[in-house]
C-alpha cells in the first residue's frame, strides 16, 4: 500500500506546509512505503477537453499520484535485475526507502510512510548487487 507524501518529506495532511488543505492520505499499518503524492506533473487530455487547456496537469495528487510513481519505480528495479520475484520486489522497494517525516519509526516502520520514503535509487543499486551473488 502507498501514501502520498509532499515536497517537504512530509505526510499529506490538511495541515500540511503544502498548501492544499482539502485532503490527506491514507495511512494505517497497511502503509508499504511512501511516494510524492503533491504537485506532480502529468500528462493531460490534450486540448480544451482536458483539466486545464493544455497538455500538462501540473498539480496531479493523491495517492492516484503517488501510486503510479512506485509502480514506475518497481519498472525500474526490475530493468536492473530482470529476474526478481514479486516477494523480492517489493522487500527491494520497501527496504530502501529514506525514513523521513515527524511521525517515529517503530520497528523501521510508522502508519504514514510505510518503511519510508520511497527512494528509486537506492532500491536499483540493491537490486544490481542481487546478480552479483
Amino acid at each position: 500500500t502507498v501514501s502520498a507524501s509532499n515536497e517537504y518529506d512530509e505526510a499529506k495532511t490538511p495541515s500540511s506546509m503544502d498548501g492544499e488543505s482539502w485532503w490527506g492520505t491514507n495511512h494505517g499499518p497497511e502503509v508499504d512505503v511512501a511516494a510524492p503524492g503533491v504537485h506532480n506533473l502529468t500528462t493531460d487530455i490534450h486540448g480544451a477537453d482536458g483539466y486545464i487547456g493544455g497538455d500538462y496537469e501540473p498539480k496531479f495528487n493523491g495517492t492516484s499520484s503517488s501510486t503510479p510513481i512506485v509502480a514506475g519505480a518497481c519498472a525500474l528495479v526490475l530493468s536492473a535485475n530482470p529476474n526478481l520475484s514479486e516477494a523480492e520486489l517489493r522487500a527491494l522497494v520497501k527496504d530502501n526507502t529514506d525514513q523521513v517525516g515527524s511521525y517515529p519509526y517503530v520497528n523501521n516502520r510508522n502508519d504514514f510512510f510505510g518503511n519510508g520514503r520511497l527512494n528509486v535509487y537506492k532500491a536499483v543499486k540493491a537490486a544490481k548487487a542481487m546478480l552479483a551473488h
